[in-house]
């Protein structure tokens, strides 16, 4: 429950500071972990995002934190790299058993296309949780549909 308490709370003050500044990003995070993403721009080539959902793969809860750099492709479309932490819960569906717990790293690779005219944005990316639990590597996809504000 305590772990789940600070992944709100880290996801709460995100959405804070990101409304203060108005460069937020906030949509569904659609793959084999389907949930919220929410991303903060701090300047037009970085930003930070989270991600909290349920990973269908392995039972049970994720959240991600990380950090995004962009490179412009063409005018609207952007490739982005980073990385930052992972953490979750998984093998929640088995009888009897509380489930394990899931901690490491995440890298980040994609595209991101930003329409001009409407404000949302598409990406798709690669993000690999290696952990450092029992559960090694968790090798996620993600197309995220996101509105601007």
């Amino acid at each position: 429950m305590k772990k789940i308490f600070v992944m709100a709370a880290l996801l709460a003050g995100m959405i804070g500071t990101a409304s203060a500044q108005g460069n937020m990003q906030i949509g569904a995070n659609l793959g084999p972990t389907m949930g919220v993403s929410m991303k903060f721009d701090v300047n037009r080539s970085s930003g930070f995002e989270g991600v909290f959902g349920y990973n269908i793969e392995h039972h049970g809860p994720s959240f991600k934190f990380m950090y995004e750099y962009s490179v412009p492709v063409v005018d609207v479309l952007e490739l982005y790299m980073g990385g930052g932490l992972h953490m979750g819960g998984y093998h929640l569906d088995r009888p009897h058993n509380s489930g394990d717990f899931a901690f490491g790293i995440v890298p980040t690779v994609g595209l991101s296309y930003n329409f001009d005219e409407i404000p949302l944005s598409f990406s798709f990316g690669y993000e690999p949780a290696i952990n450092f639990t029992t559960c090694d590597t968790w090798s996620d996809v993600a197309f995220k549909v996101r509105f601007r504000f």
